[in-house]
């Protein structure tokens, strides 16, 4: 009865997700009791990528000891002390897709599929009528949609973040079939676009175009995709220029952010505060270069630079990497970086593979670089991001990590 049930609480993070973030950490904790046996995790070490599990091993101690040097002993500590569930949290969903196998998956499939497609439309219908399907109105002062998430506005990013382990479902799923294309996958795509669009959301916008281009390159008929996406687009375009609310949030406002509107054409990330957020979090690397000054300190060490920028405190930085050479200096950042560049080499190499007349391709190839696009997208740098040890991001960071587990394995 327990496997089942936890069974169960695997395939329904997706909608954990939607509740808020107190039932999401509910399951990491119990899928990561899941995999807590000496069997389990000697298997593992024998299976896996030795120089991974050393990262991960080295960066939990290392932000453990971290958190009780810094001035801020137990706020720090509630981000670094149980870092590592999120690690057996991975091998929590290995273990059940090794246990069902494919009943895992078709289930999976079935869960984000429908959440993905269940949001979507529900924010449309808020786009359109002006409430979702619960009465929700739209929420935000400047028109921006966040459907059933309501005060969140975190509509786009939880599409995007899904989108590839979707697809990577997908090609499991269907492994033996060939040239799969069929016209509702497009239909699919093309709600869940306009909708990232509409929630306004400019960062998960563009991670929705880097998934776009790799469905695009894995497309058995590349013209069709292109006159598609083409038209889709190009009444997208026009609809943002006579949606005054989405023309200001995605074009207007992107300008004036990025200084472009500016005389002087003065250039900045983003905008002014994530740039201030930037200045502010350089300012504590400064501090000490090599060790940070402590995870999840950022909000209080950030009241120091409050007289020189104003607008630079927050929770966080508001930059993966920012975040991560403020708070933990270079030696918490570095294997970070490597991991990123691990993971960057490994998409090369299946994107290069597609292209190659010699290489025979399967659906398994397909669904690889869908869970490496996952990967890339919750570790590109240069734009603005979330909390890095938030337990909302880190069940992105590590949930395609099962998958990918299982598949490399079998």
């Amino acid at each position: 009865m327990l496997i089942i049930f936890l069974f169960c609480v695997s395939i329904s993070i997706p909608i954990l997700l939607i509740s808020g973030p107190a039932l999401p950490n509910i399951a990491i904790a119990l899928l990561a009791f899941t995999s807590l046996n000496k069997n389990f995790i000697k298997f593992f070490y024998f299976k896996f990528s030795k120089t991974l599990i050393f990262i991960f091993i080295f960066f939990c101690i290392y932000i453990i000891i971290r958190s009780f040097l810094s001035n801020h002993i137990m706020l720090s500590l509630e981000a670094s002390l149980f870092y590592f569930r999120f690690m057996f949290f991975s091998l929590g969903i290995y273990y059940l897709l090794d246990k069902f196998k494919s009943v895992m998956i078709n289930y999976s499939f079935m869960v984000i599929f429908l959440c993905i497609g269940i949001v979507s439309l529900d924010a449309v219908f808020q786009f359109f009528i002006g409430y979702n399907f619960l009465g929700m109105p739209v929420y935000a002062n400047d028109g921006r949609i966040s459907g059933i998430f309501n005060d969140e506005l975190i509509l786009g990013s939880y599409i995007v973040r899904l989108l590839p382990i979707l697809i990577a479902l997908y090609f499991i799923k269907y492994n033996n079939q060939k040239n799969i294309n069929p016209i509702y996958i497009y239909l699919f795509l093309i709600i869940t676009t306009f909708t990232v669009l509409i929630s306004g959301e400019r960062v998960s916008i563009i991670y929705l175009f880097f998934i776009l281009i790799n469905i695009f390159f894995i497309s058995s008929n590349k013209k069709i995709y292109f006159i598609i996406y083409s038209l889709f687009f190009t009444v997208i375009i026009s609809a943002i220029y006579y949606t005054p609310s989405l023309k200001e949030r995605i074009i207007d406002r992107t300008k004036m952010d990025m200084g472009i509107y500016s005389e002087k054409l003065d250039l900045q990330f983003f905008s002014d505060t994530h740039e201030q957020h930037i200045l502010t979090s350089i300012e504590i690397f400064k501090k000490n270069i090599f060790f940070g000054s402590g995870p999840k300190t950022f909000r209080e060490e950030c009241k120091k630079f409050k007289n020189n920028y104003f607008h630079g405190c927050s929770t966080h930085t508001h930059n993966t990497y920012i975040q991560l050479l403020s708070e933990t200096g270079l030696v918490g950042t570095i294997p970070v970086i490597i991991i990123f560049l691990i993971i960057l080499n490994k998409y090369f190499r299946y994107i290069i593979d597609l292209f190659r007349k010699n290489k025979k391709i399967n659906n398994i190839h397909i669904a690889k670089i869908f869970l490496l696009v996952s990967f890339v997208i919750s570790l590109m740098p240069l734009l603005p991001s979330g909390n890095f040890f938030s337990s909302y991001l880190n069940i992105f960071y590590y949930l395609p990590l099962g998958y990918y587990f299982y598949i490399i394995e079998k």
